[in-house]
């Protein structure tokens, strides 16, 4: 909450991003489901950018994980794997899909 009250414009734009409907992009986090998806993959291999337009904040690799900011390419996405991204919402169904979310997107 602190580095909220010294960066006021960054805590602005996070709640903006995630209650103003208005906006045409939003931040969700997407589960990576076991199956027919990326799961056992890199995110390099994944291509989830490249295939669904979204821009990945972060990831979780378990519930019990660190979450990594900016994540590498070389990061596995092992089923229950969170990520964090920002986009429009027909990109994030998209990567919903992909990752074969049983989530779904708060579009």
């Amino acid at each position: 909450m602190a580095a909220f009250a010294l960066q006021p414009h960054v805590a602005e734009f996070l709640d903006v991003v995630m209650h103003d409907e208005s906006l045409e992009f939003r931040m969700e986090e997407v589960a990576i489901a076991r199956g027919p998806s990326v799961c056992g993959q890199t995110l390099r291999e994944a291509e989830l950018a490249e295939r669904t337009g979204v821009v990945l904040l972060a990831l979780r690799p378990s519930a019990v994980a660190p979450f990594a900011a900016n994540p590498s390419p070389d990061s596995c996405l092992d089923e229950n794997s969170i990520l964090i991204a920002v986009s429009t919402p027909s990109q994030l169904k998209a990567l919903h899909y992909v990752c074969g979310s049983r989530s779904s997107p708060a579009s």
